[in-house]
């Protein structure tokens, strides 16, 4: 007898001890840290992409969740779940004598608890062995955690077909609708899914989902949780369900949004797409579709043997700073592909008015009608070339950066200063190299270079009057519990004075009129500035074309991602045709949806009519006089204090001499001699002898010219006076005259 109860002791012992080490700890992590959906939002809130780590879950609070959910669950998977300690013995043993009659482990009994304890820590097998485990660590659980707390982790962790983990996710995979929404023959059918989601799922077996519903509505009102007539009513009810969500792939500006949230949280992008946060953007998800469609029309690209022309193109809304589109390439391949839009390449030309003209504005050291040189020069070595070698000799500032020359852009970059224009360049968003500290940065010539976003950011610059602030594309940062856990602040400074901005936009505004320029088709007054780079005998390394109206500014950069010589734009694609074609079609979809407004012209801005001829002759800035022609004004914008005070003296009444001398020579005769103070006016010299006046003769020579006259013709007492005549102009059909000299006697 003490044998066998010895024998029966240690088989009981070593099946505990079996039981003991077979049972793995109870993680709860396994259950609480689970990986969740990121959702990731456009401006209007709307749901523009998703991403999960194979788990597509959002959490919900079981306070969210509809009673009647609650109800479907319990009277379903586990009526007495408020009653028991983890395990219904109950249900244990009415399973064990249907399993015993049947021979097999059919009957699970699982509660709540145990079901999420299986789904959590063990696997599917069906052993006593995994049984006992999931009883051992089902009581764990249920002594470390309340019920509803319980309730709500089964909720969010288990799997309901379609792709869907967790009631809410659910929800929105079947129906579209978040928990609030759900009617009570909706949440049935969910609840009735946890059976076996693929054999209940209405998107497959649509009946069979009906029949389970059904089952689940039963169930609840035999347990009252709704009367037998509301089973019925709900049983009857239709349900249809949504199709698979369809979005569109806005993925360069989403891959740009994973970047930038990962490093403002410091998390990896990894970490960010399972946290099951929710990102609120910037993107304008009807003009990215619109950028997106436009880059896959291929009519938009030049056709070329030598590999795929790329492409990256970046829209920012100017009263914010914020990205509205973002295109990296020409096709997005897949997830955190190379993205062009921020990959730094040679601005060529378009990195003149933000380093070369922006800081000689700011300094007051040019007006829009300062005449630079324009002809071949040689800086300590380095000697610039113009496009195609053409040279213009004298020419103003609106002429030479809506040309794009080079010579006049480095001379005014040497006489700037490169660092001080570096400095005004950075306050624009530009970074530099430590080596980029030669004049060939006037023609963009970085050892780095810039980006679409870098340079988009900064002619905003010009578009918001100065005001310069970091491009950004996040909004807001929500965790799982909807806590707002980052926020954008932006910090707008004043970078360049309003003046500085008005000036380049209303010369850039030339660049966009050019028949030339693909933007010329607009009515609408455009800011352009084109670039191309990396010009040889095949052709460019890069095309590039940057624009802005009010309320948006544009780049847009074309070229081959490598720099190989056989991949080159050929020399007829320049930043004016391809890419200024593309941003003119983003332009008619900017102008459709937000309208046209024009610049304002800043208070401390004046429209001057300014003399082009002595501009041309001596460089010098005259406003323009009531007697210049009309072939020879120009309106011309400056600040106050660099607007022209003067007219030009050339356009009129002609000056009279002011000292006149009359004296005999030593042959005796009547000599008349006087100082010419205007070369373009003939002074009339006349003779006054008594009532009688004669002209005598006509002189004329350079400004301070001392101009002699004899008159054989003088008799004692005559008198002389000049009437000064402009050589060219006239007045009511007579050349213009000016005042009359007194009347000068022999002294």
């Amino acid at each position: 007898m003490k044998k066998s109860f010895l024998f029966i002791f240690i088989s009981l012992l070593t099946c505990a001890c079996v039981i003991f080490l077979s049972t793995p700890d109870l993680s709860v992590e396994k259950i609480t840290d689970i990986s969740q959906t990121l959702t990731v939002f456009d401006k209007d809130n709307q749901v523009s992409a998703v991403f999960n780590s194979g788990q597509n879950r959002e959490k919900v609070k079981l306070e969210d969740v509809p009673q009647s959910v609650l109800d479907a669950l319990l009277a379903t998977e586990d009526i007495r779940f408020y009653q028991h300690n983890g395990i219904d013995v109950k249900r244990i043993f009415g399973a064990m004598v249907a399993d015993i009659k049947s021979g097999t482990l059919k009957e699970g009994a699982s509660t709540i608890t145990q079901q999420l304890i299986k789904n959590s820590h063990l696997t599917n097998e069906k052993t006593f062995m995994r049984k006992i485990n999931e009883a051992i660590l089902a009581l764990q659980l249920e002594r470390q955690y309340e019920k509803d707390e319980i309730l709500e982790m089964y909720l969010n962790f288990v799997y309901f077909g379609r792709g869907a983990y967790g009631i809410l996710t659910a929800s929105k995979a079947y129906f579209g609708k978040t928990l609030n929404e759900l009617t009570v023959s909706e949440g049935a059918m969910l609840i009735g899914l946890l059976k076996a989601p693929n054999k209940y799922a209405p998107h497959i077996n649509m009946e069979n989902a009906i029949k389970r519903r059904n089952t689940v509505l039963s169930q609840m009102a035999k347990y009252g949780f709704i009367t037998e007539k509301e089973a019925q009513e709900y049983s009857a009810q239709e349900i249809k369900i949504i199709e698979k969500e369809e979005r569109a792939d806005f993925g360069y500006f989403t891959d740009y949004v994973l970047e930038q949230g990962a490093d403002i949280l410091g998390v990896s992008v990894s970490d960010l797409m399972g946290s099951g946060y929710k990102i609120y953007t910037t993107l304008d998800s009807d003009l990215q579709a619109s950028v997106q469609k436009i880059y896959e029309d291929d009519e938009n690209f030049p056709k070329t043997s030598e590999g795929i022309v790329q492409s990256a193109s970046v829209v920012i809304d100017n009263e914010t700073g914020a990205i509205s589109a973002l295109i990296g390439g020409r096709e997005h391949t897949g997830m955190r592909v190379f993205n062009r839009a921020t990959a730094k390449r040679q601005p060529g030309s378009c990195i003149k008015p933000i380093l070369v003209y922006a800081p000689a504005f700011e300094r007051d050291a040019i007006t829009c009608a300062t005449v630079l040189d324009d002809f071949r020069k040689d800086f300590d070595g380095y000697s610039p070339t113009n496009f195609k070698e053409v040279y213009y000799g004298k020419t103003t500032v609106r002429k030479a950066l809506s040309l794009s020359l080079n010579v006049p852009a480095v001379d005014l970059l040497n006489k700037n200063g490169i660092e001080y224009s570096k400095s005004v360049a950075q306050k624009l968003g530009i970074t530099f190299d430590e080596s980029d500290k030669y004049l060939a940065l006037a023609l963009g010539g970085m050892k780095y270079g810039v980006s679409a976003v870098d340079l988009a950011g900064a002619y905003r610059t010009f578009a918001t009057g100065g005001k310069y602030v970091d491009s950004w594309c996040i909004r807001e940062i929500r965790d799982e519990e909807n806590n707002v856990i980052y926020k954008h602040q932006a910090v707008e400074e004043q970078a360049i004075r309003e003046t500085t901005a008005f000036l380049l936009t209303d010369i850039l505004c030339d660049v966009s009129k050019q028949k030339s320029n693909a933007l010329s088709k607009f009515k609408q007054e455009i800011a352009c500035k084109t670039g191309t780079v990396g010009y040889c005998d095949v052709g460019y390394s890069d095309a590039w074309s940057t624009a802005y109206v009010k309320s948006h500014t544009l780049c847009v950069w074309m070229g081959f991602d490598g720099t190989e010589r056989e991949q080159y734009l050929d020399e007829a694609i320049t930043g004016s045709s391809y890419p200024s074609l593309i941003a003119s079609k983003i332009f008619e979809k900017i102008f459709s949806v937000y309208g046209y407004e024009e610049f304002s012209v800043p208070e401390n801005i004046v429209k001057k009519e300014i003399d082009s001829f002595s501009l041309k002759k001596s460089s010098e800035i005259f406003l323009a006089g009531k007697y210049t022609g009309k072939n020879n004004i120009i309106s011309e914008y400056f600040t106050k204090e660099t607007a022209p005070k003067a007219s030009s003296e050339y356009w009129d009444r002609p000056f009279a001499p002011s000292e006149v001398a009359v004296q005999l020579n030593e042959l005796r005769q009547c000599e008349i001699s006087f100082t010419a103070l205007q070369e373009h006016v003939n002074y009339r010299v006349y003779r006054v002898r008594g009532e009688e006046t004669t002209h005598v003769a006509t002189l004329s020579g350079k400004k301070g010219e001392n101009l002699f006259l004899t008159d054989k013709g003088y008799t004692f007492g005559d008198g002389y006076y000049i009437l000064p005549v402009h050589k060219l102009i006239f007045d009511n059909g007579s050349l213009l005259e000016g005042e009359k000299t007194d009347i000068y006697y022999l002294s």
